[in-house]
């Protein structure tokens, strides 16, 4: 699929946004919805940095991490 496809698919011209991050509202509740799919079991390891600097309370859970990166894996374009 190519980015115009993944971004206006039904060619509309309203642009989708395919991951939170790219809202900049990725802890919004506004996602906790969309949010509740299945994690990919093949995801690679990966390493987070905001685990040394950013308190617990205000970072995203495990779960919710892989579930970004599923995201970014399965958009990949």
């Amino acid at each position: 699929m190519c980015k115009k496809q993944a971004r206006d698919p039904n060619n509309t011209g309203v642009v989708a946004i395919l991951h939170p991050w790219e809202s900049g509202m990725d802890n919004s509740p506004a996602w906790d919805e969309s949010m509740t799919f299945p994690i990919d079991p093949s995801l690679p390891p990966y390493e987070r940095q905001d685990l040394t600097h950013v308190n617990a309370n205000m970072r995203p859970t495990k779960d919710t991490y892989d579930r970004y990166l599923t995201l970014l894996y399965r958009y990949e374009i």
